[in-house]
């Protein structure tokens, strides 16, 4: 039988693009808010404890509720999902996270259009934040873990809210594939990675 790949928010953009990447080679096992709503789950159902995982990637998120809902959808949830099921999984977790995490670019600014050092605005900070502390967890996790765990920046690609953008989510998906695929892949363990694979500050 193919190993599994677990991913949630697997029914649409990224995660739908890991299950297209993966799915003639993997079982997929995806989670949808109609499987477990990461807004109000409690306890992980018996059946993702009792299953084993080649991959899980961690990758649902909203953008469109309150701070406490976002942060428990984003972050605080799905790493409690994780950690009931860290024991199960045999080759690589990775949680999709975001440059918004990255605290030393938040220090520094990064150079706007017109060569101008730009701060970024307090629109999306509790988004940030969230992503913060999803990275943080996979620095945690990572530590008592025999795999590898990755905190993978996808940077900005097409969506329902910018479908117009250059980069689609199933290229994405493809040089994250690549990325795993790789034999040295301990030496992104506990690090916060582009999906190009390029080690990032955090």
């Amino acid at each position: 039988m193919n190993p599994n790949v677990l991913i949630t928010g697997h029914s649409r953009g990224l995660g739908r693009a890991f299950a297209d990447t993966y799915k003639d080679t993997h079982n997929i096992i995806g989670v949808s808010s109609s499987e477990i709503d990461f807004l109000t789950l409690t306890q992980t159902p018996e059946y993702y404890l009792n299953n084993t995982y080649d991959i899980v990637f961690i990758n649902a998120r909203t953008t469109k509720h309150s701070w406490s809902d976002l942060m428990n959808i984003n972050c605080v949830n799905q790493v409690k999902f994780a950690l009931d099921i860290k024991d199960n999984i045999k080759k690589a977790l990775v949680f999709i996270t975001s440059r918004a995490s990255n605290l030393t670019r938040t220090f520094r600014g990064f150079k706007g259009p017109d060569g101008s050092r730009i701060f970024g605005g307090t629109q999306k900070i509790d988004y940030g934040m969230s992503k913060a502390a999803l990275t943080y967890a996979a620095v945690c996790i990572s530590r008592h873990v025999s795999y590898p765990v990755l905190a993978i920046d996808p940077g900005n690609f097409a969506n329902q809210a910018n479908p117009n953008r250059e980069t689609k989510p199933a290229e994405i998906a493809q040089h994250i594939k690549k990325l795993l695929d790789k034999d040295d892949l301990k030496r992104y363990d506990g690090r916060l990675v582009r999906y190009t694979g390029e080690l990032l500050e955090w």
